[in-house]
């Protein structure tokens, strides 16, 4: 899997146009949209599928839930016989996403540890449970003109760090949210937040200038 070529067709720009607030469903929806749609766009015979939320995995005593798995379809000559008519599918999971719009650098090395986890985490019967993992996205978001842009480096090297340990490829994928004025809010008339409010209202989501990180083995790829 070549997967700068596949990140570089995520498409950011679909959630400025309607989305207002947080969008942090919004965001998760668009990484599903990437993986089933945009990933396999004018290929022949690659189906994609999704799992969201993410099942389970466990670590060192510790659960975790990420947001998505990226799967792609296996073909299998000896399928076995149909369950009550309905046809059988094979997928493996290769890949898994946390989409994180709490910034603080605790939260998302927290999230970095809930991805290698996915990598790590054992079945039942002690047999790693994600065997063709092959990446993780984490996907966060800064206002464009935030003094915390200078944390980034932080965890690009805890990645990093956490990499070095790893088989896997890691996404860290930054969203950079524009400040608005007051022409792009979304008003609810007749709706009393408070006594001086008459209407409560969300300013629209704008996304631009991404940048994405792709690290392998403690090193950027390029």
């Amino acid at each position: 899997m070549k997967l700068q070529s596949y990140i570089s067709k995520f498409k950011y720009g679909r959630l400025n146009k309607y989305i207002y607030g947080g969008a942090h469903d919004a965001i998760i929806g668009e990484w599903i949209r990437w993986w089933i749609t945009d990933t396999i766009k004018g290929k022949k015979g690659i189906i994609h599928s999704i799992i969201n939320p993410a099942m389970e995995a466990k670590y060192r005593g510790q659960k975790y839930h990420a947001d998505v798995l990226f799967a792609e379809h296996v073909e299998k000559k000896d399928k076995g016989p149909d369950v009550n008519g309905i046809k059988r599918d094979f997928f493996r999971i290769v890949g898994v996403a946390e989409i994180e719009n709490n910034n603080r650098i605790e939260t998302l090395k927290r999230k970095v540890n809930s991805l290698y986890a996915y990598e790590k985490c054992r079945d039942k019967n002690r047999r790693i449970k994600f065997p063709d993992l092959d990446f993780t996205i984490l996907c966060t978001y800064y206002l464009e003109d935030s003094n915390k842009q200078h944390e980034i480096p932080v965890i690009i090297n805890y990645i990093k760090a956490i990499s070095k340990k790893s088989k896997l490829k890691w996404v860290f994928y930054v969203l950079n949210k524009a400040h608005i004025d007051e022409d792009y809010f979304f008003r609810v008339t007749g709706y009393a937040v408070d006594s001086l409010r008459k209407s409560f209202y969300y300013g629209r989501s704008f996304f631009g200038k991404t940048r994405y990180y792709i690290i392998y083995r403690g090193k950027e790829q390029h």
